[in-house]
């Protein structure tokens, strides 16, 4: 007889789940429209207004201030990174306003006669633009 097969009952038989069908295994859990998440909490923080001294700064170096949020004072400050040559600034300036660009691939291959598909993957270099050779849109 095989090791792994035993005739002994498994250890939850005859046992019945703690909660009956179609009822919530967590009935106290987190309520809906909760906002504690750490999502929700950053997005209140950057809604408020910004120190004062963070705010002075800016406007000393000739940033003009709008409302004066943590948000704008961050993005000022960012920007301001940017322009001055650091390069994950302009990295992240640029994710946060450029639309992603689409990344395309080109399927080459040929079915035998087997029906088996044999294809390889041709992707452009990271710097250059997708070719568009047919002229067709992809389309959005």
């Amino acid at each position: 007889m095989d090791k792994n097969t035993t005739n002994a009952p498994s250890r939850t038989a005859g046992l019945k789940p703690p909660w009956q069908p179609g009822q919530s295994g967590n009935p106290t859990g987190k309520p809906k429209g909760t906002t504690d998440s750490v999502r929700a909490r950053l997005r209140r923080f950057l809604r408020k207004n910004a120190p004062a001294q963070a705010v002075a700064k800016l406007r000393a170096a000739g940033v003009e201030i709008d409302d004066g949020t943590v948000a704008e004072v961050l993005a000022d400050v960012l920007a301001l990174k940017a322009m001055g040559g650091d390069v994950q600034a302009i990295k992240e300036v640029n994710a946060q306003t450029e639309e992603p660009l689409k990344q395309t691939t080109k399927l080459e291959g040929e079915i035998n006669s087997n029906v088996t598909l044999s294809f390889k993957i041709i992707q452009p270099e990271p710097d250059a633009e997708p070719d568009d050779t047919n002229g067709e849109s992809t389309g959005t």
